[in-house]
């Protein structure tokens, strides 16, 4: 091939490629609104990433109600929830590469040029309408005699709704659209499995939204929806222990896809963990972290988890100047001016000859920075080794064992070993 033609031909094939490039970068998804109804007023329109709603537009309706929306460039791949809200008027859609628009007139919202948002509302308004008749037979049920013919009626009609439903959810589940996927999420957050419980089932129940979390719903997907804190809160009602939170966020962990997910997830479980002291859960959650290579070493995530592992249960304890033995001993971390621990020094004070009887050592380490605060409190402490640098957080001993908030009480048995760490007193079972 002649050199020239080869040229001229890289040329046109590289302004190909960059005009490609620039229409993609130019593309951005547009909602149009026809909101006659809410002329005039505050709007406001949002997105979610996780825990945080981002405001991406606001601004006044105009007099006829018809107005544009463009998704900002950093939002081009976008695939999730975004809100609208206009005073006492708000509804959600979804985003996910289609151009639509949206009608309100009235209480009548329609959207056109969607086939996702159009699947979204059909679907939102069939399973609405089923668990508003179960709600009303569970609040039916208890107000009549079991053998009365009003329950017998009730329960068939439950049956022959739970069948509606489950068929429903059985399409849901077959479907690959994240309207389908946000409505799989938002069943979960109002307490719904796959199938319908009886009130008299809710251990059954219970298994069924748990092994929904476990198993089916993404936390990808959960990001970048309305329902991330509730769903977090759901989960949070259905463990029977810390030991059984670790495990299963470090599993959720495993199954995320995106980075940037993966690092605000684990962030938010830090978080977490270190305002509820839960040392199983923290373990766990830390080790995997640490070990994961998803993360920054500069992120909190990393640094906590870091700091956590500094006391991990199991470990040797770390020696303390001045203190010749560590065997069978709390240690009490806390700041003088803490609520939290102001209530677990009133529950030492009160317990202190119980742990003395056991021959339990207490010693106190503070984190203050004031000498003053710290000498008027500790000065009202019966025990003997009581601990302040005024270095605050930094100071050697928190850092010694990776203290990062207070309190936290660790227990170290008889061969110096950390055996405990809790938030409160009573959770060391040590006092009766």
């Amino acid at each position: 091939m002649n050199k020239n033609i080869k040229i001229n031909f890289m040329q046109k094939y590289l302004i190909i490629c960059i005009s490609i490039f620039c229409a993609s970068l130019s593309f951005a998804q547009t909602v149009n609104f026809k909101t006659p109804n809410l002329s005039n007023r505050q709007y406001f329109i949002c997105a979610f990433q996780g825990a945080q709603t981002d405001t991406l537009a606001r601004g006044i309706v105009p007099p006829d109600g018809i107005f544009s929306f463009k998704m900002p460039a950093q939002y081009a791949n976008y695939c999730g929830i975004l809100r609208f809200e206009a005073g006492a008027d708000k509804w959600n859609c979804v985003m996910n590469s289609e151009n639509f628009t949206v009608i309100n007139e009235g209480n009548n919202l329609k959207i056109e040029q969607s086939t996702e948002n159009e699947i979204f509302i059909k679907k939102q308004t069939d399973f609405a309408s089923v668990c508003d008749k179960v709600e009303f037979i569970y609040k039916g049920l208890p107000l009549f005699p079991e053998n009365s013919q009003l329950v017998a009626a009730m329960n068939s009609e439950f049956v022959n709704q739970n069948k509606i439903y489950s068929a429903m959810y059985s399409e849901l589940t077959r479907c690959q659209l994240y309207a389908c996927k946000y409505i799989e999420i938002q069943r979960f957050t109002n307490g719904y499995a796959q199938r319908l419980f009886l009130p008299a089932e809710k251990k059954q129940n219970y298994a069924a939204l748990l092994a929904f979390y476990s198993d089916s719903l993404k936390i990808d997907d959960l990001y970048t929806s309305d329902l991330y804190s509730p769903a977090q809160k759901v989960v949070l009602k259905l463990m029977n222990s810390t030991a059984q939170y670790g495990e299963l966020m470090v599993k959720k962990m495993q199954q995320i896809r995106s980075d940037n997910v993966f690092r605000a997830f684990a962030d938010d479980l830090a978080t977490q963990c270190q305002r509820n002291s839960w040392a199983d859960a923290e373990d766990m959650i830390a080790q995997y972290l640490v070990n994961s290579n998803r993360l920054d070493k500069f992120s909190f995530a990393y640094k906590y988890s870091a700091e956590v592992l500094k006391g991990k249960i199991g470990n040797s304890a770390h020696k303390i100047d001045g203190v010749k033995s560590l065997k069978n001993t709390i240690l009490f971390f806390y700041e003088s001016d803490c609520p939290h621990c102001v209530e677990q020094i009133a529950e030492f004070k009160k317990y202190y000859a119980q742990l003395q009887s056991k021959g339990i050592q207490v010693i106190s380490i503070a984190s203050d920075t004031e000498p003053t605060i710290y000498k008027e409190l500790a000065n009202t402490f019966e025990w003997e080794n009581k601990f302040c640098d005024f270095q605050g957080f930094e100071g050697k001993i928190f850092n010694d064992y990776g203290v990062r908030s207070t309190p936290v009480i660790f227990y170290i048995d008889k061969n110096e070993k950390i055996i405990g760490r809790y938030a409160r007193l009573k959770e060391t079972k040590l006092i009766e």
